[in-house]
């Protein structure tokens, strides 16, 4: 076989180094109490493209390893403050490749274990080209469901957030969304709906609005932990625009029908 002809099984023709959920530490935005320069737990993943390797070839042929990643992402951390995950992730997609111009980055995703009292963690991803924030298990307890028991006592919810927008990354850094997390909870507890899809479409709308971004999109799911027996979780996905002006627009005719 000629050499210059990429071998079919190979999509892309380029292989990958991984290093996923690394753990460390770093002083990296705000933790859960809006304190600034404390030591925060991190979860950090990282994806580099290298030339793909054919089966014949030798086997110390990678050029990068996933012990150079880890070394990296020390080496970003070490006696470095950041302002947010968002930032940390853009740093690192710049600069923990050894030779980026051959070996770029194709992900990064930056995990905070303690940048919220109401999630499990919150993280920014790149991939692609593109950045996205994502909150994850933002649980609640309200009236939920069409049964008549649903309606006399509060049940919990499990909300997963995800904003693709570079525009929430300028902005805040993530960050200004997650003061707005007492409002939300708030909110819901308040409300009385029948269906997680009308649920789902609240938060999305809340979110939407609170976020402030002119272009991209959100994800929102919502589960019912109890919902079905054997069942870990029963719920919805949604995925709307993150235009505020549209949901702007959508109040004002509700408001006004």
């Amino acid at each position: 076989m000629d050499s210059d002809v990429p071998d079919s099984r190979y999509d892309d023709e380029r292989d990958r180094i991984l290093l996923t959920d690394y753990s460390c530490r770093g002083i990296v935005g705000r933790n859960g109490f809006g304190q600034k320069g404390r030591l925060l737990p991190l979860l950090v993943s990282v994806a580099v493209e290298v030339p793909w390797v054919r089966y014949d070839d030798a086997a110390d042929a990678f050029s990068v390893s996933y012990g150079d990643l880890a070394r990296a992402v020390e080496r970003e951390l070490d006696g470095r403050q950041y302002e947010s995950i968002a930032k940390l992730a853009q740093h690192l997609q710049q600069h923990v490749s050894p030779k980026p111009d051959r070996f770029p980055v194709t992900y990064v995703c930056v995990k905070s274990l303690e940048a919220s009292l109401c999630a499990d963690y919150v993280s920014v991803e790149y991939k692609s080209g593109k950045y996205s924030t994502t909150f994850k298990g933002i649980t609640v307890q309200c009236i939920i469901g069409i049964y008549d028991h649903e309606r006399e006592y509060q049940q919990p919810v499990v909300i997963d957030l995800n904003l693709e927008s570079d525009e929430i990354l300028k902005d805040t850094g993530s960050y200004g969304l997650l003061e707005w997390y007492p409002s939300l909870q708030t909110h819901l507890v308040q409300t009385k709906f029948l269906t997680l899809e009308a649920l789902a479409v609240e938060v999305a709308r809340k979110a939407a609005l609170e976020a402030h971004a002119s272009h991209g999109s959100i994800i929102v799911n919502v589960s019912k932990p109890r919902a079905v027996a054997f069942a870990a979780h029963a719920g919805v996905r949604i995925k709307r625009k993150l235009d505020h002006r549209l949901w702007t627009h959508e109040a004002d005719n509700a408001r006004t029908a």
